[in-house]
């Protein structure tokens, strides 16, 4: 993972592939144990009585699960050479590929009473099979993990200014390791914790990512300075208050807050409206709705500019 880029690209290299005939193999041989009538018939997981909260809950959480891939995905298509090398690949590995996979797992999940798939690849596939795909599905999700330190690592040491760029990349790597490397020793405790951490994080990025369509789609007309993007400190025209964009902050912390009011993901509690839609749907509107409003006033109305700097509007012109 220290080398970055050159790890998640020699490792996708086997593991998407393989990936894709461990699903088709769980696939077929789910096909070949069991009929279409038995995996209608089975049991749901730990349901609640109310049907739509039920699929709502489905709907929440595989909402969650996506956008949590969202900063990674930003990150990766930095790597590429063009916008289509960007874009194709991500709707294939996360709509399509990952879609198919949670298909099979779901239906082996429901067949098998159990989520984890340790529970039923070693039961499905034998003992030799079953092994061996649980260590090639271990081993792939070193990629995934490659991926968010990468991309986590990457922006901290960005945004850090001058406090860490004097410190080797495998140093900050291994630092941003050393608490997941120490989770990895209870594994009961992540899985039972899973849901709820995917929920909270995606309270903050559901808020994240209203923010940044508002920003982009909306303030900036999809047009950013090339140099934005690598700049820091005052050289950077998206500084704005001291280097703090105030107004998107403030309405991250708003949506956040919206969110675990209407979803409380410990007591998996629920206001009314989370049953017709969700917590992410308003939770991204209403961060859309504030960062637009609180950018206006705080920068925009002050001649500051979409960008925060005085002449801003005039690099993007200019761009």
């Amino acid at each position: 993972m220290s080398r970055g880029p050159v790890t998640i690209s020699k490792l996708n290299r086997f593991v998407a592939p393989g990936l894709l005939v461990v699903v088709v193999l769980m696939m077929v041989l789910l096909m070949t144990h069991y009929s279409w009538s038995d995996l209608l018939a089975a049991e749901p997981i730990a349901p609640f009585a109310d049907e739509q909260l039920n699929f709502m809950m489905a709907v929440e959480f595989n909402l969650g699960a996506g956008l949590s891939w969202w900063p990674v995905m930003g990150t990766l298509a930095r790597l590429t050479r063009g916008p289509r090398a960007a874009a194709w690949p991500a709707y294939a590995g996360i709509l399509v590929g990952t879609v198919v996979a949670q298909l099979v797992g779901m239906a082996a999940g429901l067949l098998f009473g159990q989520a984890d798939p340790t529970a039923w690849m070693v039961p499905l596939g034998g003992p030799v099979l079953g092994v061996l795909t649980l260590l090639f599905v271990g081993f792939a999700n070193i990629t995934s993990m490659a991926s968010i330190a990468y991309s986590t690592v990457l922006a901290v040491k960005q945004s850090s200014g001058k406090v860490l760029s004097r410190v080797r990349w495998p140093v900050l790597a291994g630092g941003f390791l050393l608490l997941p490397a120490v989770l990895s020793f209870f594994p009961a405790f992540m899985y039972e914790q899973f849901m709820t951490f995917v929920v909270i994080s995606g309270a903050f990025i559901a808020a994240i990512c209203g923010v940044i369509i508002a920003d982009y789609f909306l303030v900036r007309r999809q047009v950013v300075p090339l140099r934005a993007l690598y700049a820091s400190g005052k050289r950077d025209p998206l500084r704005f208050t001291g280097g703090i964009n105030i107004a998107a902050i403030a309405a991250v912390v708003l949506a956040s807050g919206f969110y675990l009011w209407v979803y409380n993901p410990i007591t998996l509690e629920t206001q009314p409206m989370f049953r017709f839609a969700t917590a992410t749907v308003p939770a991204v509107a209403i961060a859309m709705v504030s960062y637009l409003a609180l950018n206006f006033l705080l920068y925009v109305r002050r001649g500051r500019g979409a960008y925060g700097g005085q002449d801003t509007f005039a690099a993007a012109g200019r761009k």
